[in-house]
Protein backbone atom coordinates (compact mmCIF):
# COMPACT_ATOMS: atom_id res chain seq x y z
CA UNK A 1 0.00 0.00 0.00
CA UNK A 2 1.36 3.41 -1.00
CA UNK A 3 0.77 6.12 1.58
CA UNK A 4 1.08 9.87 1.07
CA UNK A 5 0.77 12.75 3.51
CA UNK A 6 0.18 16.00 1.62
CA UNK A 7 1.59 14.29 -1.52
CA UNK A 8 4.79 13.28 0.31
CA UNK A 9 5.35 9.47 0.45
CA UNK A 10 5.40 7.88 3.90
CA UNK A 11 7.28 4.73 4.82
CA UNK A 12 4.97 2.56 6.90
CA UNK A 13 6.54 -0.33 8.77
CA UNK A 14 3.26 -2.21 9.01
CA UNK A 15 1.09 -2.34 5.84
CA UNK A 16 -2.21 -1.48 7.47
CA UNK A 17 -4.71 1.35 7.44
CA UNK A 18 -4.36 1.77 11.21
CA UNK A 19 -0.58 2.07 11.03
CA UNK A 20 -0.74 4.52 8.12
CA UNK A 21 -3.18 6.79 9.96
CA UNK A 22 -1.17 6.61 13.17
CA UNK A 23 2.04 7.59 11.38
CA UNK A 24 0.34 10.37 9.40
CA UNK A 25 -1.21 11.87 12.55
CA UNK A 26 2.17 11.84 14.32
CA UNK A 27 3.93 13.42 11.33
CA UNK A 28 1.26 16.08 10.99
CA UNK A 29 1.34 16.90 14.70
CA UNK A 30 5.11 17.22 14.53
CA UNK A 31 4.61 19.93 11.92
CA UNK A 32 1.94 21.71 13.92
CA UNK A 33 -0.80 20.44 11.62
CA UNK A 34 -3.75 18.06 11.84
CA UNK A 35 -5.18 15.41 9.54
CA UNK A 36 -8.38 16.64 7.89
CA UNK A 37 -9.02 14.20 5.04
CA UNK A 38 -8.20 10.61 4.11
CA UNK A 39 -8.83 9.03 0.71
CA UNK A 40 -8.39 5.40 -0.17
CA UNK A 41 -7.98 4.83 -3.92
CA UNK A 42 -9.64 8.19 -4.49
CA UNK A 43 -12.61 7.53 -2.20
CA UNK A 44 -13.12 9.73 0.85
CA UNK A 45 -13.08 7.59 3.99
CA UNK A 46 -15.94 8.12 6.43
CA UNK A 47 -15.86 8.63 10.18
CA UNK A 48 -16.63 4.97 10.89
CA UNK A 49 -13.61 3.76 8.92
CA UNK A 50 -11.35 6.32 10.57
CA UNK A 51 -12.64 5.65 14.10
CA UNK A 52 -11.86 1.93 13.83
CA UNK A 53 -9.29 1.60 11.03
CA UNK A 54 -8.54 -1.79 9.57
CA UNK A 55 -5.54 -3.73 10.84
CA UNK A 56 -4.70 -4.59 7.23
CA UNK A 57 -4.67 -2.48 4.08
CA UNK A 58 -8.46 -2.33 4.04
CA UNK A 59 -8.25 -3.31 0.38
CA UNK A 60 -6.67 0.01 -0.61
CA UNK A 61 -3.67 0.20 -2.88
CA UNK A 62 -3.12 3.91 -2.30
CA UNK A 63 -3.88 6.09 0.69
CA UNK A 64 -3.71 9.88 0.37
CA UNK A 65 -3.89 11.85 3.61
CA UNK A 66 -4.31 15.61 3.77
CA UNK A 67 -3.38 17.80 6.71
CA UNK A 68 -4.03 21.45 7.49
CA UNK A 69 -2.77 24.10 9.86
CA UNK A 70 -5.40 24.40 12.64
CA UNK A 71 -5.70 28.17 12.38
CA UNK A 72 -6.24 28.00 8.64
CA UNK A 73 -8.88 25.31 9.11
CA UNK A 74 -10.75 27.36 11.73
CA UNK A 75 -10.60 30.47 9.56
CA UNK A 76 -12.14 28.60 6.63
CA UNK A 77 -14.88 27.32 8.93
CA UNK A 78 -15.61 30.83 10.21
CA UNK A 79 -15.79 32.27 6.70
CA UNK A 80 -18.12 29.47 5.62
CA UNK A 81 -20.30 30.19 8.65
CA UNK A 82 -20.43 33.88 7.74
CA UNK A 83 -21.52 32.99 4.21
CA UNK A 84 -24.18 30.62 5.57
CA UNK A 85 -25.77 33.59 7.31
CA UNK A 86 -26.88 34.95 3.94
CA UNK A 87 -29.14 31.91 3.68
CA UNK A 88 -30.28 32.29 7.29
CA UNK A 89 -31.22 35.91 6.71
CA UNK A 90 -33.16 34.99 3.56
CA UNK A 91 -35.01 32.18 5.38
CA UNK A 92 -35.90 34.45 8.29
CA UNK A 93 -37.19 37.23 6.06
CA UNK A 94 -39.20 34.82 3.91
CA UNK A 95 -40.63 33.14 7.00
CA UNK A 96 -41.81 36.52 8.32
CA UNK A 97 -43.51 37.31 5.01
CA UNK A 98 -45.18 33.90 4.93
CA UNK A 99 -46.51 34.40 8.45
CA UNK A 100 -47.95 37.74 7.42
CA UNK A 101 -49.59 36.00 4.45
CA UNK A 102 -51.05 33.30 6.67
CA UNK A 103 -48.92 30.52 5.19
CA UNK A 104 -47.93 29.16 8.57
CA UNK A 105 -46.78 25.65 7.64
CA UNK A 106 -44.36 27.01 5.04
CA UNK A 107 -43.17 29.65 7.49
CA UNK A 108 -42.58 27.01 10.17
CA UNK A 109 -40.36 24.96 7.82
CA UNK A 110 -38.19 27.97 6.97
CA UNK A 111 -38.03 29.02 10.60
CA UNK A 112 -36.86 25.56 11.67
CA UNK A 113 -34.22 25.50 8.93
CA UNK A 114 -32.92 28.90 10.05
CA UNK A 115 -32.69 27.72 13.68
CA UNK A 116 -30.83 24.58 12.62
CA UNK A 117 -28.32 26.67 10.69
CA UNK A 118 -27.83 28.97 13.66
CA UNK A 119 -27.15 25.92 15.82
CA UNK A 120 -24.63 24.58 13.30
CA UNK A 121 -22.84 27.94 13.25
CA UNK A 122 -22.62 28.07 17.05
CA UNK A 123 -21.32 24.49 17.13
CA UNK A 124 -18.68 25.26 14.50
CA UNK A 125 -17.56 28.31 16.46
CA UNK A 126 -17.32 26.32 19.70
CA UNK A 127 -15.33 23.53 18.03
CA UNK A 128 -12.97 26.05 16.46
CA UNK A 129 -12.39 27.74 19.80
CA UNK A 130 -11.72 24.38 21.44
CA UNK A 131 -9.26 23.44 18.71
CA UNK A 132 -7.29 26.68 19.15
CA UNK A 133 -7.81 26.75 22.94
CA UNK A 134 -9.57 30.10 22.85
CA UNK A 135 -11.76 31.46 25.62
CA UNK A 136 -15.00 32.58 23.96
CA UNK A 137 -15.96 34.58 27.03
CA UNK A 138 -12.94 36.82 26.52
CA UNK A 139 -12.49 36.61 22.75
CA UNK A 140 -13.65 39.74 20.94
CA UNK A 141 -13.44 40.98 17.33
CA UNK A 142 -10.47 43.22 16.60
CA UNK A 143 -12.86 45.92 15.42
CA UNK A 144 -14.40 46.07 18.91
CA UNK A 145 -17.87 45.42 20.20
CA UNK A 146 -19.25 42.68 22.46
CA UNK A 147 -17.21 39.57 23.14
CA UNK A 148 -18.04 36.35 21.34
CA UNK A 149 -19.38 34.98 24.60
CA UNK A 150 -21.78 37.91 24.92
CA UNK A 151 -22.94 37.45 21.34
CA UNK A 152 -23.53 33.76 21.99
CA UNK A 153 -25.58 34.41 25.12
CA UNK A 154 -27.65 37.04 23.36
CA UNK A 155 -28.30 34.80 20.36
CA UNK A 156 -29.30 31.85 22.52
CA UNK A 157 -31.74 34.05 24.44
CA UNK A 158 -33.25 35.36 21.20
CA UNK A 159 -33.64 31.87 19.75
CA UNK A 160 -35.35 30.67 22.93
CA UNK A 161 -37.83 33.56 22.66
CA UNK A 162 -38.53 32.63 19.05
CA UNK A 163 -39.20 29.01 19.96
CA UNK A 164 -41.54 30.14 22.73
CA UNK A 165 -43.41 32.41 20.30
CA UNK A 166 -43.70 29.53 17.85
CA UNK A 167 -44.95 27.17 20.55
CA UNK A 168 -47.55 29.68 21.70
CA UNK A 169 -48.46 30.46 18.09
CA UNK A 170 -47.75 34.13 18.73
CA UNK A 171 -47.32 34.71 15.01
CA UNK A 172 -47.24 38.50 15.14
CA UNK A 173 -44.34 38.59 17.60
CA UNK A 174 -42.52 35.84 15.71
CA UNK A 175 -42.83 37.64 12.37
CA UNK A 176 -41.57 40.93 13.84
CA UNK A 177 -38.62 39.22 15.54
CA UNK A 178 -37.64 37.34 12.38
CA UNK A 179 -37.89 40.38 10.16
CA UNK A 180 -36.09 42.85 12.41
CA UNK A 181 -34.33 41.48 15.52
CA UNK A 182 -32.94 38.36 13.85
CA UNK A 183 -31.88 40.31 10.79
CA UNK A 184 -29.77 42.45 13.09
CA UNK A 185 -28.40 39.29 14.69
CA UNK A 186 -27.42 37.88 11.30
CA UNK A 187 -25.69 41.11 10.30
CA UNK A 188 -23.82 41.33 13.62
CA UNK A 189 -22.71 37.70 13.46
CA UNK A 190 -21.63 37.97 9.85
CA UNK A 191 -19.41 40.91 10.75
CA UNK A 192 -18.07 39.19 13.87
CA UNK A 193 -17.25 35.88 12.16
CA UNK A 194 -15.55 37.62 9.24
CA UNK A 195 -13.52 39.76 11.63
CA UNK A 196 -12.52 36.74 13.70
CA UNK A 197 -11.45 34.81 10.61
CA UNK A 198 -9.29 37.73 9.57
CA UNK A 199 -7.67 38.18 12.98
CA UNK A 200 -7.09 34.45 13.55
CA UNK A 201 -5.51 33.84 10.15
CA UNK A 202 -1.98 32.37 10.50
CA UNK A 203 -0.38 35.36 8.79
CA UNK A 204 -2.21 37.72 11.16
CA UNK A 205 -0.68 36.15 14.24
CA UNK A 206 -3.98 36.16 16.10
CA UNK A 207 -4.48 35.23 19.77
CA UNK A 208 -3.66 31.75 20.98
Amino acid sequence: MQVYLDDVPLDIAEPSLAAALREAVLRAQGQGRMVVEVKGDGRLLGEAELAQPSRDTGGYGELRITSAEPRALVCITLRDAAEALDGVEADQTEAALLIQSGKLDEARALFERAVQTWQAIMTALAHGAELLQLDLARLAPASGGPSVGQRLSELIDRLKLLVVAMTREDWSSLADALEFDMRDQADAWKSMLTDLARSLAPSAGGPV
